[in-house]
């Protein structure tokens, strides 16, 4: 496990507590890497992974704290997406564009989706 991971699994365990008591919750961590998403997917049976999908142009026009300029300088090697790889999940579920749709229409989708059964 990579130190980076550590705060990831942290939030998993968590996630993981609140499916033994039969809670849903939303939790927002960008795990770049397949193996990753395997090990949380172990300890949580029904988790479901989506997806914000933003290209990186965007994601750099939107960047407040500079961060993709900081890697274009050098001065972060790491950045998931820009210098390091980001291996999308084969099982998306769902996936909201912020390319195509506002804020308020996303936040809609998101909700009815969690407000739905799933398996």
């Amino acid at each position: 496990m990579r130190p980076t991971s550590i705060g990831k699994f942290t939030l998993a365990h968590l996630a993981a507590k609140a499916a033994d008591a039969s809670l849903r919750g939303v939790v927002s961590v960008l795990t770049a890497h397949e193996d990753a998403r395997q090990l949380v997917r172990k300890r949580i049976p029904s988790l479901v992974v989506g997806h914000v999908a933003c290209p990186i142009e965007l994601c750099t026009e939107r960047d407040p704290e500079g961060l993709s300029e900081n890697a274009q300088n050098g001065e972060i090697v790491t950045l998931i997406g820009w210098n390091a790889p980001y291996q999308p999940p084969p099982d998306l579920e769902p996936t909201l564009d912020t390319q195509t749709r506002t804020p308020n229409e996303l936040f809609l989708e998101a909700d009815s989706f969690l407000c739905s059964p799933h398996e």
